[in-house]
């Protein structure tokens, strides 16, 4: 292994010896065309090169010290005898939060310390250091959960950027305000990832699968072949919405009605391609011509079918809020 991976490595290693445990890792060799000399070591999610005198390239799969130190810190019944990882988010914004991160971090190669999340309003700005990304806009309230550890605010989740923090936002929203931050020292930055502790308070450990390079390729690709297909199966909503609008216009409600069943359908189709949440302005639109046509049932059934086809925990508020006026209105009076 590269010298950066030996040292970091090497103390959690003789820990795990110390007390009565073999570490071993599991490595695959392959050989690639035009490959160069290497073993590539994968830490986590992360891969490193470093040079070796075979042909052949040598993947390694190791965990992060931290990792290790915090099985082995476990008591023996909940530690169990074979090693698990947590299951760890990565944060968002990562450049604008390593001041904080390196006086968590110390000398340490990589370390986990509990955390705290808070959603509501912050008493400072964390844009203001400079970042080539540029500076990102303020989230608002509701969409984001920000990291705390040991007094400092050291990263932040949103769910605009429609990745699997989503759900890790939704979770801290929904009430679970503690759970475990991993800082991880790289040679140009401080990584932050995040284990979200349940209601219980239990920390999810990790279920992904293990992928090696030429999976992890794959996996990539077919996530992109995917991301693409969804976003050609609903392509044309934005001109389809202008025409629907020129309808209203003109007073032809059923003609309009007919346009928005129709992209109602291009919208589940492409959220069912990538397994989310369809666009909710489409069914609100489809509702708002349903209630202008006098069709009670239909804006109800229109509502229901988003709910039907949403993943738990995705749906939007307007659209239950319609569908809970729709269904009991005398009770929402005041």
């Amino acid at each position: 292994m590269s010298r950066f991976l030996s040292r970091s490595l090497f103390g959690a290693i003789k820990a795990a010896n110390a007390a009565g445990y073999h570490v071993l890792l599991h490595a695959k060799r392959t050989s690639r065309l035009g490959a160069r000399n290497t073993i590539e070591v994968r830490i986590g999610p992360e891969v490193r090169a470093a040079p070796t005198a075979n042909d052949l390239v040598l993947e390694a799969r190791a965990a992060l010290a931290a990792d290790l130190y915090y099985w082995l810190s476990l008591p023996p019944q909940k530690r169990g005898t074979e090693f698990f990882e947590l299951a760890w988010i990565k944060t968002d914004y990562q450049n604008f939060y390593q001041d904080g991160r390196k006086a968590l971090l110390g000398n340490n190669d990589s370390l986990i310390v509990p955390c705290t999340f808070s959603t509501g309003s912050r008493s400072t700005n964390p844009y203001e250091r400079p970042s080539p990304m540029g500076t990102p806009k303020h989230p608002d309230i509701g969409t984001f959960a920000d990291v705390h550890a040991a007094g400092q605010h050291i990263g932040e989740l949103r769910t605009s950027m429609k990745r699997r923090t989503d759900q890790g936002v939704l979770q801290i929203l929904g009430g679970c305000r503690n759970g475990m931050a991993r800082l991880e020292q790289w040679p140009d930055n401080i990584e932050l990832r995040v284990c979200i502790a349940d209601s219980d308070g239990h920390l999810p450990k990790s279920s992904a699968p293990f992928l090696w390079q030429a999976e992890r390729r794959e996996a990539e690709r077919a996530r992109l072949e995917t991301n693409w297909a969804a976003i050609d199966a609903e392509k044309d909503l934005g001109r389809l919405q202008a025409k629907m609008a020129e309808l209203k216009r003109a007073g032809d409600l059923d003609g309009a009605i007919a346009l928005a069943m129709k992209m109602v359908d291009a919208a589940e189709h492409a959220a069912a391609i990538a397994n989310r949440a369809q666009h909710a302005w489409v069914t609100l639109d489809a509702a708002i011509i349903l209630r202008k046509l006098k069709d009670k049932q239909g804006e109800i059934a229109v509502l229901e079918r988003y709910l039907q086809h949403c993943p738990p925990g995705q749906a939007d508020a307007k659209i239950t809020e319609r569908l809970d006026k729709l269904r009991w209105p005398a009770a929402l009076d005041p």
